[in-house]
């Protein structure tokens, strides 16, 4: 916005430099000729008041001469100043555009950071749950697999069978393999039977 207005103010300057320099020439011409013209009358009728008069002329136009060169160096160092000014504010432009594609890289960065450290944690949370579930189930597939001993009616020690199931249920019943590794394969060894069953056989 501040470059059109610019761009529109210097257009607009540059037309009326160019009008006045155009009216000072024709001035100027005018001037000039209306001197010439004055000049060859004094050489027809040369007098001491139209010397001095012709002097005075040539006095103003001089410093007519001097004025409009210094015009035209003050709107030369005014154009330059403008364009100067686009320059810098063309430069912190870039420079803010570069911030911001600094800023938008950095934020998309995070974003992803973000979403990988989310991801991760969900993937972490679900590998535990399925090592958890799968721990479970192996501890439901070995209970299952036990076959409790029949109390044998010939047997010397009922009570100590009873003892032992009990503590089987407890180690099922807890979910813990440290108990159920406690419990099952020290006090009840298993046994292959006549029809091909694995059976557990009481401690003498």
């Amino acid at each position: 916005m501040e470059r059109k207005e610019f761009e529109k103010y210097k257009e607009t300057t540059m037309k009326e430099f160019e009008s006045y320099r155009q009216d000072e020439i024709s001035k100027l011409k005018r001037e000039r000729k209306v001197l010439s013209d004055y000049q060859r009358s004094l050489h027809t009728m040369p007098q001491k008041r139209d010397r001095e008069e012709i002097e005075r002329l040539k006095q103003q136009l001089s410093e007519e001469k001097i004025e409009a060169a210094q015009r035209e160096t003050r709107l030369q160092n005014q154009l330059g100043r403008q364009r100067l000014r686009i320059e810098e504010l063309t430069t912190e432009k870039n420079e803010l555009l570069e911030r911001i594609k600094r800023l938008e890289e950095s934020r998309l960065a995070m974003q992803n950071t973000i979403a990988e450290e989310r991801a991760s944690r969900s993937l972490d949370g679900s590998n535990k749950l399925h090592r958890n579930f799968k721990s479970q189930n192996q501890i439901d597939s070995i209970t299952q697999n036990i076959t409790f001993p029949q109390c044998n009616a010939k047997s010397s020690h009922p009570s100590n069978a009873e003892t032992q199931q009990s503590k089987v249920v407890r180690a099922t019943s807890a979910g813990s393999v440290s108990s159920r590794s406690v419990v099952t394969p020290a006090v009840l060894p298993f046994s292959k039977s006549m029809n091909g069953n694995l059976n557990m056989e009481e401690m003498p």
